[in-house]
């Protein structure tokens, strides 16, 4: 499935059970815009990492943009020993996480 159509079909899910999702719906588009429009089995730990990484990045909007990245992999089956909220928190494992994060 193209990133494109996933993105907007989670962000459509997501609001449909009353959930609030503007600013994560706003980091998912972003998301997408910086990889494009590629099937979802083709997107890299790389760019996952180059888009957490992005310029002035706080580590609290990294963990924000992490977690949400693991649970919108994890809604399309997509990801693989994905790490936990605790590993996601610790400021020292703010890099290495995502190499826990595999995409098929």
């Amino acid at each position: 499935m193209p990133l494109f159509e996933a993105v907007q079909i989670y962000i459509e899910r997501k609001r449909s059970l009353g959930v609030i999702f503007e600013k994560s719906a706003m980091n998912l588009r972003a998301f997408s815009k910086r990889v494009g429009d590629v099937p979802l089995s083709t997107i890299t730990p790389g760019q996952i990492v180059a888009f957490l990484n992005g310029p002035r990045t706080s580590t609290v909007t990294w963990r924000v943009k992490f977690n949400l990245l693991k649970h919108f992999f994890e809604y399309w089956g997509r990801a693989r020993n994905a790490p936990g909220v605790s590993d996601a928190q610790d400021p020292s494992c703010r890099h290495a996480n995502i190499r826990s994060l595999h995409l098929q």
